[in-house]
């Protein structure tokens, strides 16, 4: 099965069976907690999906979020088949930070090993420096990062951290975006 990495794993659609595209496209979607809660709370679920989809899919493509391009290797494995996936990202010209905080023993270990991989998730609790660790991710990469969090307070504190750990100032550092419509698409939010 051949596929593409860019801002989501493409998959060719030509010649997958029905199950595989099924199985694919339940691999990157969600149970909506909304309709749940409607439902629990015995309110209407009329217009309000059950399911959230996080593909896309065209007439020639299956467009699935990139942190599933190993799950969907393994339902492809399973199948009997295997994927070949070609990097079509765009190299981004670096970016000249540097690093201006000190890390604990417990973030350097956490910052090693989120820093093997191309891709992945930092969970850690509150309070045990995340964000000061992107940061110092983001210096040691050099690469443009772009940041999504759900709140205003979260947006003001990624601002004054990258500006003091990082020195990042104004215009370098992307302005407010709203998550707006069905299908979640980005606009510019005053």
């Amino acid at each position: 099965m051949h596929g593409v990495r860019r801002g989501m794993v493409g998959f060719e659609r030509a010649g997958l069976p029905p199950w595989l595209v099924a199985d694919l496209k339940h691999l990157a979607s969600v149970h909506n907690p909304e309709f749940y809660r409607r439902e629990q709370q015995r309110r209407s679920t009329w217009n309000v999906p059950r399911l959230i989809r996080c593909y896309e899919e065209d007439l020639e493509q299956l467009w699935l979020p990139r942190g599933l391009e190993d799950q969907a290797a393994r339902i492809v494995a399973d199948g009997g088949s295997r994927v070949d996936v070609d990097d079509g990202m765009e190299d981004q010209p670096p970016i000249d930070v540097v690093f201006a905080g000190a890390l604990s023993a417990a973030q350097h270990t956490a910052l090693a090993a989120v820093a093997g991989h191309d891709l992945g998730v930092l969970v850690a609790p509150t309070g045990a420096g995340k964000t000061v660790m992107a940061c110092a991710l983001i210096a040691q990469r050099q690469v443009p990062t772009l940041v999504i969090v759900d709140r205003q307070q979260l947006a003001d504190q990624w601002r004054a951290q990258l500006a003091v750990l990082l020195g990042l100032q104004g215009r370098q550092v992307g302005g407010r975006w709203l998550c707006a419509g069905p299908r979640r698409s980005l606009r510019s939010g005053q």
